[in-house]
């Protein structure tokens, strides 16, 4: 999980490694930044892995004093609880390269325990017995008393090149002044502080080391040392892997390697940006080897980050390096080792502009390619200039002296470089620069043709956008590969990476043509110029063009060119479906297993039935289909004309469109494939495949429901309850294109519940597909499906449709139950009308009455 940006640089060998630089693994928590590279091989399948410039986990040895408060507003709990949280921390780091000493101040200051005695096992008593002094509260003073009898005298125990680190536990403010100057002195000698204040803080915190925020602690009382102590001891584990630990200079904690890669001679040379305090240096390592050399610049500044660019060259049969240190004094430096009996710098290279980030890419040409460096390309991307606006340069030195600048209009141009094989024939190598930002950071690529006398022409020929090639490419051209002939054809092809993905550039082949112009007459007669009367010959003249082209052999060395075909197919399906708008398709695979082979071809046979469609390969390869008017049962496709290479496997897809005709299918289909050689031994190779025809069945089965067809609806009743005639008729009909054998099922109930049943039932069929079903029945309701089963060779095809006949049982009303019924209920009705009067009367006559007597009373 903690390899990151793996494939940040990759060196291109039989034996390829790919790098991540930012491999990170943990000593006691502190992260370091290294190397991982895994080889590949040809098939891009991890062999190996080796880490480059790495950097064990190694303690640094820490000198650390408690400076602890003696002061009288302490008690004598709180003083104890001081002592007990000193023990704790050293307990902790028994184990550790950290070292213990404790001084405690008031007024005065005494040394309870030195680094001596920490050694010696001496400072758990000498603390213990440690009295409490109750005094003022001299934090300054204390300090420079540290530094004078611990850090500086030998005799304490210390170690001279450890860490330095005070931690102060308090609670009251200095008493003492101020000493500004001891503290900047403190810092100058990388002595770390940090603050444990009790209650108050306000004056403390600029006692301690930066960040102060981190490395003062606050507590309400005492009781917190308990919880502040995991804070604490993480504080100290991480001190041996602070920049401070290492007293200011890095070696390989962050080294980085892999940040650039090259492969020379069987050497894979890294580049180490991190390496020595961001100096940067080189790591040479040879194959299958585990032992890897550094080479570096002893005069390199501090943050130049060398290695940030790396390439390999030779000159006059003596081994170069070139490296860019794009950070060298904030203008960037080229650096040149030569290899004599060890590696040594021979020349810089100095940048004219700050920031420009010069030698942040370095390329070298080899022009004639004779192995012989001529050229060396640096860019720097974030070169700018105002006036003509210009983004982005590159340099190009011979003898280290610069021939020719150019420069882009935006887009960091210069961010990637690289040789490329001879693109337009004139033997000599051309280059190509990448401008990832251009564009609105779509990017571009720019293609410099070489030149013999600059190294390249100042002009570039081509200008490749990202955004003629696709809408979503973004950083186009921040690296660029040209080395590769990734189809074997001769030509130059380019991969230029952008955010994400890559993109394979081929090239198109390149004819060198001369022309030659020839006069019939060595002058012109310009006596003969009067045109009154039309035209006049004035005589012949012949333009003549010539192309020389150079072609690579490929005979054996029995100085034959014989090449062997290899052919096989199959078809993607068992059977051939007779149908409509049905396709065969047949896959088959070419090989060519000797020579070239030339003038190759591939012969189709099939049936009549068939129609030739398309032939598709899979790997880009020209191909061309032919029929012949005459031979309607037959196709010839050329393959790759006029050479197929030798060791070339190529897989086809070609389609076949199937006629629906039924009458002209066999029971099965064969083809015939041949391929053909005009030097093939032997010249034709074929193969013969056959598959069984079978027919798409397609019925339709229809329910007639028109009234005057198929009966939808029946009922009965008191009066009427004979037998009824049902009819249902149904329709079926073959959608194909062939005659079918036809088994149809019909099934309906006979017997239901409530003892009904279906009695004289038949079935009468009209023409070959109209059938009839005439059934007698004496139920309320009904409904019955017909299931329809067609049976043709091995295929069983289901057509199944229901129809539905309605029926109702009608009761007729009973006219001496309804009048009965309606005069039972008015005689009700009338009784209870009644009964309500009578109440509402004799209520009235009672409430009257009472009312009397009320009015007599008063």
């Amino acid at each position: 999980d903690s390899v990151q940006v793996m494939g940040m640089s990759m060196a291109v060998k039989p034996t390829s490694p790919i790098c991540s630089p930012a491999w990170v693994h943990e000593c006691d928590g502190t992260p370091y930044f290294n190397s991982l590279c895994h080889q590949l091989n040809d098939q891009l399948t991890v062999t190996s892995q080796f880490q480059s410039a790495f950097q064990e986990c190694v303690k640094k040895s820490v000198d650390l004093v408690f400076l602890f408060d003696g002061s009288r507003s302490m008690e004598t709990t709180h003083f104890n609880e001081n002592k007990n949280f000193i023990k704790n921390i050293m307990k902790h780091f028994a184990n550790a390269s950290i070292q213990f000493a404790a001084v405690q101040f008031s007024t005065k200051f005494r040394t309870v325990f030195t680094f001596k005695d920490f050694q010696n096992r001496h400072a758990f008593d000498k603390l213990e017995k440690e009295p409490h002094m109750k005094a003022l509260t001299n934090t300054y003073g204390a300090m420079q008393y540290v530094v004078e009898n611990l850090f500086k005298n030998p005799t304490a125990g210390g170690v001279p090149d450890a860490i330095k680190v005070i931690v102060i536990i308090t609670d009251g403010n200095p008493s003492d002044l101020k000493k500004p100057r001891l503290l900047k002195e403190l810092d100058n000698d990388a002595v770390i502080r940090y603050i444990i204040a009790v209650m108050k803080i306000e004056n403390l915190m600029h006692i301690a080391s930066d960040p102060k925020v981190n490395n003062t602690f606050y507590i309400e009382n005492y009781n917190g040392l308990t919880g502040l102590l995991n804070n604490l001891q993480v504080k100290i584990f991480n001190i041996e892997g602070s920049k401070n630990a290492f007293g200011g200079n890095l070696l390989k904690e962050v080294s980085q390697s892999g940040f650039s890669a090259v492969y020379t001679k069987n050497t894979l040379v890294l580049g180490s940006v991190g390496s020595n305090s961001w100096r940067g240096s080189l790591y040479e390592r040879k194959v299958n080897s585990k032992n890897e050399t550094e080479i570096f610049d002893p005069h390199m500044e501090k943050d130049s980050y060398m290695g940030y660019s790396v390439a390999a060259g030779m000159k006059n049969g003596v081994s170069l390096y070139f490296s860019g240190a794009p950070r060298y004094s904030h203008k960037g430096q080229v650096v040149f080792f030569r290899k004599d009996a060890a590696w040594s710098v021979t020349q810089r290279l100095d940048s004219e502009q700050i920031g420009s980030y010069y030698g942040a890419e370095i390329c070298v040409l080899d022009l004639d390619s004779d192995g012989e460096t001529d050229f060396l390309l640096v860019g720097a991307p974030l070169f700018h200039q105002t006036q003509p606006r210009r983004e982005g340069k590159i340099y190009v030195y011979t003898q280290l002296v610069s021939q020719v600048n150019i420069t882009a209009f935006t887009g960091r141009f210069g961010s990637s470089i690289t040789s490329l094989r001879d693109l337009n024939g004139d033997s000599l190598r051309d280059v190509a620069v990448g401008a990832p930002l251009e564009d609105e950071q779509r990017g571009a690529i720019y293609i410099y043709l070489g030149q013999e006398k600059m190294g390249i022409q100042q002009k570039f020929s081509q200008h490749i956008q990202a955004r003629k090639l696709s809408d979503n490419l973004q950083h186009f051209g921040v690296s660029i590969d040209g080395r590769m002939d990734m189809e074997q054809n001769g030509l130059t092809d380019i991969i230029v990476g952008g955010h994400g993905k890559a993109v394979l550039l081929r090239t198109r082949p390149v004819f060198s043509v001369s022309a030659n112009i020839n006069f019939e007459h060595p002058e012109i007669n310009i006596d003969n110029f009067d045109c009154s009367n039309g035209d006049i010959n004035l005589g012949k003249l012949t333009v003549c063009f010539q192309m020389t082209e150079k072609t690579n052999s490929s005979i054996g060395s029995n100085g034959t060119c014989v090449s062997r075909l290899k052919l096989n197919f199959s078809f993607t399906s068992r059977a051939l479906i007779v149908m409509e708008h049905e396709y065969l398709n047949v896959i088959l695979t070419l090989s060519n297993t000797k020579d070239d082979s030339y003038n190759t071809t591939l012969t189709f046979y099939y049936h009549k039935g068939l129609s030739f469609s398309n032939l598709d390969a899979s790997r880009r390869i020209l191909t061309n289909c032919q029929g012949d008017n005459n031979k309607p049962e037959e196709t010839i496709c050329s393959v790759s004309l006029p050479v197929f290479r030798s060791k070339t496997e190529v897989t086809f897809n070609s389609s076949f469109l199937v006629s629906r005709k039924a009458e002209i299918w066999d029971d099965t289909l064969s083809m015939t494939i041949a391929a053909h050689s005009d030097n093939g031994s032997p010249n034709t190779t074929s193969v013969s495949k056959a598959i069984p025809v079978k027919y798409a069945v397609d019925l339709a089965v229809k329910f007639l429901n028109a009234p005057h067809e198929s009966t939808t609806y029946i009922n009965y009743s008191h009066e009427d309850r004979g037998p009824k005639d049902i009819i249902h008729v149904f329709e079926i009909a073959n959608m194909g294109y062939m005659s079918l054998p036809v088994n149809v099922n019909f099934t309906f109930p006979w017997i239901l519940g409530n003892k009904f049943e279906v009695q004289n039932s038949n079935v009468s069929g009209l023409m070959v597909i109209m059938f009839i079903s005439s059934i007698t029945s004496q139920i309320y309701n009904i409904k019955y499906e017909i299931t329809v089963q067609v049976i043709i060779k091995s295929f069983h095809v289901f057509a199944s449709l229901q129809g539905t006949t309605k029926a109702e049982f009608i009761i007729p009303p009973n006219k001496a139950l309804i009048v009965g019924t309606g005069g039972f209920g008015g005689l009700l009705l009338l009784i209870l009308i009644c009964v309500v009067l009578y109440k509402v009367q004799y209520e009235t006559i009672a409430i009257s009455a009472s009312y009397v007597r009320q009015y007599i009373v008063k």
